[in-house]
């Protein structure tokens, strides 16, 4: 039941990333049957499942589906305004007082 499990969560890992390639390393350690198996599961059902639990931080807003290029455009884009943001909150240095003459 374990490997039954295992099978899933791999199939889910791989709709949510959009295909085997990302986990290629960890499919071609399967057995012939179990990757029969993955294929069959991402033939039977081809989009990512929409999650049945949710954190208790989300639990107010509305669940939405991006694809995993906007997942990663969203990631990168909130990365980039922590940078800012981080940069902005450093104190500003005279380099003239600091460096020596």
């Amino acid at each position: 039941q374990a490997r039954e499990v295992g099978i899933k969560l791999l199939a889910e890992m791989c709709r949510a990333l959009g295909s085997k390639a990302p986990l290629q390393s960890i499919v071609d350690k399967l057995k012939s049957s179990q990757q029969s198996q993955l294929d069959s599961l991402l033939d039977a059902q081809p989009s990512v499942s929409i999650p049945s639990r949710r954190l208790r931080c989300k639990m107010g807003e509305p669940v939405s589906t991006q694809s995993p290029e906007e997942a990663l455009a969203a990631l990168k884009k909130s990365q980039e305004e922590d940078v800012a943001r981080r940069l902005a909150a450093r104190p500003v240095v005279n380099l003239f007082q600091v460096l020596p003459q």
